[in-house]
């Protein structure tokens, strides 16, 4: 879904087991109390911004349609 977001469109497919599932934000971000029992802060900020550059080049390529040997 990040991808396809990436690309300039959402993908909303239907999810199962949609109580199981949960909120994943920031550590250090504020989450309303309504949505707390749902939420983690377990996403690492540090190892986000990592990888940005990669994600970007993969999102460029499908977009193009071309992918480089690297």
């Amino acid at each position: 879904m990040g991808l396809s977001r990436a690309l300039g469109f959402d993908l909303c497919p239907r999810l199962s087991h949609l109580r199981d599932r949960r909120q994943h934000v920031p550590q250090h971000h504020t989450v309303p109390a309504e949505l707390t029992a749902v939420t983690d802060r377990d996403v690492r900020m540090d190892l986000v911004v990592g990888i940005l550059d990669e994600f970007v080049r993969v999102a460029a390529s499908v977009q193009t349609g071309q992918c480089t040997v690297v």
